[in-house]
């Protein structure tokens, strides 16, 4: 683990071009109010245009069940920042599930799907749901488990070394500096595992792990290099397990983290299949929220060329 205070430099990256659209979704479940309270960060962050309030009512579920949108208006004056109130428009559409939100999401162009989750221990198996969710959405996704504080200042960054996983970094980047917190931190983490073969080698398994972790370190720092950290407190990560989503999760946790972040690689079926296991499980295992960053209409870019104007 290395850790780096680093210096102020220009920010040039702004995540309101990342985030320009972006919608909440409600669907009178447990973690409706902490997706409102983490909308209303977010926008304020991300510079959002516009934020979509909307309400998934279920077809078959009694009328009475769901709030009126007079009081869905309520709940996101009361919760969410006035200046980002001000521009939130509110409605209830008829469907429930993913589909609704996939259909929304593409018919108003969102660059970010924001939904609220019970906790793994009590999704009593909906929790397919959302890794769905995660492989069809067009656009970055944040799922916010209940009973969260939400923050925005705190990001574990999960990276495999990938240009997907660097996008998601400097998304982060961008949206810890964005909000203006002091000493906001940004770890980033990669995980590795001693094959059996390390025998072969004559090493023992604490000098193969050594061997691993030493070569890990040296990856993430060419990773990170040409990111400008500035004013951030940024630590690196090189961690030895056979389960990279609870180490993701248990390092996210140890270190009180606000949200964790994982770059996707976008829709297509090939890049479902690339997604892999990892992001799915450390979504259906977090007790904080998640951000799956995509980069929307494209398979591979610049992060800059997203953020300039």
């Amino acid at each position: 683990m290395t850790t780096q205070a680093a210096p102020h430099g220009n920010q040039s990256a702004s995540p309101e071009h990342l985030f320009r659209r972006i919608g909440v979704f409600q669907q009178s479940n447990a973690g409706d109010d902490e997706a409102l309270k983490l909308a209303g960060k977010f926008a304020s962050a991300a510079g959002a245009d516009e934020v979509f309030c909307i309400h998934a009512r279920d077809p078959h579920a009694p009328a009475h069940s769901d709030p009126s949108l007079g009081a869905l208006e309520q709940r996101v004056s009361s919760t969410m920042p006035a200046d980002i109130a001000q521009k939130t428009r509110v409605a209830v559409h008829l469907g429930t599930g993913v589909n609704e939100i996939l259909s929304t999401a593409k018919k108003e162009d969102l660059d970010l799907i924001i939904v609220g989750k019970r906790l793994p221990s009590d999704e009593l198996g909906v929790g397919s749901a959302f890794t769905r969710l995660a492989r069809k959405a067009p656009c970055s996704l944040l799922v916010v488990p209940e009973m969260i504080n939400p923050h925005l200042s705190r990001f574990l960054v999960a990276v495999d070394f990938s240009e997907h996983a660097r996008f998601g970094l400097e998304a982060a980047v961008a949206l810890a500096k964005a909000t203006g917190q002091p000493n906001a931190q940004v770890f980033i983490q990669s995980v590795y595992c001693v094959s059996y073969g390390y025998t072969k080698t004559g090493m023992s398994l604490h000098q193969a792990g050594q061997q691993l972790e030493d070569i890990t370190l040296r990856k993430l720092d060419k990773f990170t290099s040409g990111i400008d950290f500035g004013g951030l407190q940024v630590e690196r990560f090189a961690t030895c397990s056979e389960s990279p989503s609870d180490a993701i999760n248990e390092l996210a946790t140890a270190r009180k983290m606000d949200t964790i972040v994982i770059g996707s690689r976008g829709v297509t079926s090939s890049a479902v299949a690339l997604m892999g296991k990892t992001t799915e499980r450390v979504l259906m295992k977090a007790t904080l929220p998640v951000l799956i960053v995509k980069q929307k209409g494209r398979h591979a870019g610049f992060f800059s060329t997203l953020f300039s104007e």
